[in-house]
């Protein structure tokens, strides 16, 4: 997290950084994404859009294909989530 957002890690601190990543394996695990992989997404992006961004509704796509029931598998569900967020490869 101190390499992508420097300024706000420094003003969160390790501690709260570390509250945020042990937040998004929960949820991760909670949306049937992939151990690690998904959970280091949903902590990137709670860190830099905001620790609720899946409420946010200027980012309705990102809750709507963390609930969307058809993705088969964890993984197809993370990909789907990062094109949302812009990324062209996993």
């Amino acid at each position: 997290m101190a390499c992508i957002y420097p300024e706000k890690f420094a003003f969160i601190g390790k501690e709260i950084a570390n509250v945020v990543v042990d937040s998004a394996a929960a949820e991760a695990k909670q949306y049937g994404l992939p151990e690690g992989r998904g959970a280091a997404v949903l902590a990137g992006m709670k860190f830099v859009l905001g620790h609720r961004i899946w409420e946010d509704p200027y980012y309705s796509g990102i809750s709507t294909t963390l609930r969307d029931p058809l993705p088969a598998d964890g993984a197809d569900r993370l990909r789907q989530l990062l094109l949302r967020a812009g990324e062209r490869e996993l």
